[in-house]
């Protein structure tokens, strides 16, 4: 979708490809919107690790990966994971 009306051009964006944590290749998450959004899941889990620089990490094995949606049953708001 295009409009060149008053302030520019207008692009309607792609469709955003959501994210979830997997343990290898294993979706362990629904999937979410943002990475931030998975990372404080993960967080949550106890899936963070604090290291001695002061900088956090996942819990080895685990990552934060794009991946397809969900079904349409999953379109309905969800609570944790």
């Amino acid at each position: 979708m295009e409009h060149t009306g008053g302030f520019g051009v207008f692009r309607a964006k792609e469709p955003l490809m959501p994210y979830a944590l997997f343990e290898k290749e294993y979706r362990l998450s629904r999937t979410f919107p943002t990475a931030t959004d998975v990372w404080r899941c993960a967080e949550d889990c106890g899936l963070v690790i604090d290291e001695a620089s002061g900088r956090q990490r996942l819990d080895e094995g685990y990552a934060i990966k794009p991946c397809p949606p969900d079904g349409p049953e999953a379109a309905e708001p969800a609570q944790g994971w």
